[in-house]
């Protein structure tokens, strides 16, 4: 009803034009005598209610606009009609709880020291443990559950709690659990819990109490990364103090949750945000580009060793590894003052960097899984797309791929190997078999239509034991030296 109020009110402020002057001009002769049009409203002709319909019709379209720009302009001007993006997002975790939130707010880990309260709740005592902070400014000093300064205008507050007995918001209900609809005008929670509404639930055998604070729009992003909440149960290996990263291609690492994270690029750079270089602890992820033969034959294994770090100039360690056929290099910056339990972490992050398990049909920055049961020193009939038809070798030296697309001869062939020969067979149901050498070469005595010697492809195996194939480009060797 207000925005119908709004929209009436902006009609009524729309100032139209003075037509009537315009109109009595138009009811005079050419001579400048006025027809025979009684003002009084005695007599009428036709020029006056032709005058009279003129002037209704334009004042009739006049509103009509006016109307639609009231309303629709309204709209125009709110967006309504444009698609929405949704804000970037990311999920972390602190004091056990994991959380989705818009990406760039802050998530504490409180200090989980018990705080009591004598002479309160049922039992004349009640304790309570801070978990986590969720705020979309810097929060400085304020810091729940005992705070000071105060919240910026626009600024949000989340704040979630351990206790043996909500005091301030209610009985505790199943989780999903709904913030109040009205602020606390009175709390025992002190600064984080007066002005905020509140809400409590049970997890396993804790209850929690949860205090959010703020208004507007940023309230409703609060809203909503409070109802993402899950608990994570120690028993799953989390730990409380750390936080999850993944990279657009697909790898994860696990970092401190207080550090922070920049992804320049594509790079991506971990530090505990030392200002000063000397205690500086630091990480950086770089995907290199290699040729299509710079790839090991075989991803490195996971967990890294940072026994493997090679030593460079100005404090800088340098550990190259490659998974899932993409080859990275890792620096490791090491201040000459650095905290040792900075640089403890610091090896525990490049310890938990792990790669997704490709499967066959997967495919990842241009290289397609083809599974990993194929015997060794046999060529066997592969897809090498979701579409390429071709075989994989697996020779002493190496494996490679030959294709694409070797047509079919007819219903009923059968591709194999010629293991004494070493060659690719395709038996034929109708005329002569099709062979090819190793390296793709067809024999002369092939039908036509098998003739045109194959392509060799690259293959790699990943880390956890999946063959990779990478058709764009071929092989610039002959594959014979895998053999």
């Amino acid at each position: 009803m207000t925005d119908l109020k709004e929209v009436f009110h902006r009609a009524s402020t729309v100032q139209p034009p003075d037509l009537w002057s315009d109109v009595e001009r138009r009811t005079r002769q050419p001579g400048g005598r006025p027809t025979d049009v009684d003002l009084d409203g005695s007599r009428s002709s036709f020029g006056q209610r032709f005058a009279a319909a003129a002037v209704a019709f334009v004042v009739f379209g006049l509103g009509a606009v006016l109307l639609w720009q009231a309303f629709y302009g309204q709209e125009r001007d709110a967006g309504i009609g444009t698609p929405a993006v949704p804000p970037p997002t990311e999920t972390r975790t602190a004091g056990g709880v994991t959380i989705t939130h818009p990406e760039g707010w802050f998530l504490t880990e409180l200090d989980p020291e018990p705080l009591r309260f004598a002479d309160v709740g049922a039992e004349g005592e009640v304790t309570i443990a801070p978990v986590l902070q969720l705020t979309n400014f810097e929060p400085g000093t304020w810091l729940c559950p005992l705070p000071s300064g105060r919240v910026p205008e626009g600024g949000v507050v989340l704040y979630v709690q351990t206790t043996t007995e909500p005091l301030d918001s209610g009985p505790p209900g199943a989780w999903p659990v709904t913030p109040s609809d009205e602020p606390l005008t009175a709390a025992w929670g002190g600064g984080c819990a007066l002005g905020a509404h509140a809400a409590s639930w049970v997890w396993g055998d804790s209850i929690y109490e949860a205090f959010l604070m703020g208004s507007g729009a940023g309230y409703e992003q609060l809203i909503e990364a409070f109802s993402s909440m899950r608990s994570t149960s120690p028993d799953e290996g989390s730990d409380p103090a750390s936080s999850v990263y993944t990279a657009d291609l697909g790898w994860e690492l696990s970092y401190p949750l207080a550090w922070s994270i920049r992804t320049p690029g594509g790079e991506f750079e971990l530090s505990n945000g030392e200002q000063d270089e000397s205690q500086e602890v630091a990480l950086h992820v770089v995907p290199r580009r290699v040729s299509i033969m710079g790839h090991a034959d075989r991803d490195s294994s996971f967990p890294l060793d940072v026994g493997d770090v090679e030593g460079v100039e100005d404090g800088r360690r340098v550990l190259e590894f490659q998974g899932n056929a993409v080859t990275y290099t890792a620096t490791l910056t090491i201040g000459d003052e650095a905290n040792a339990s900075d640089v403890e972490r610091l090896y525990d992050a490049v310890e938990s960097i792990r790669f997704p398990e490709l499967e066959l049909g997967d495919e990842a920055a241009g290289w397609f899984a083809l599974g990993d049961h194929h015997p060794e020193g046999i060529g066997s009939a592969v897809f090498l797309s979701d579409r390429d038809l071709g075989y994989l070798v697996r020779a002493p030296h190496g494996d490679y791929a030959l294709g694409p697309n070797i047509d079919s001869c007819g219903e009923g062939q059968n591709q194999t190997w010629d293991r004494a020969l070493r060659q690719i067979l395709i038996e034929c149901p109708i005329g002569p078999d099709v062979r090819y050498e190793l390296d793709g070469t067809p024999l002369p005595t092939n039908p036509l239509g098998y003739r045109d010697p194959l392509e060799a492809y690259r293959v790699i195996v990943a880390w956890n034991g999946t063959f990779l194939v990478k058709m764009n480009p071929p092989l610039d060797v002959d594959p014979s030296i895998y053999w």
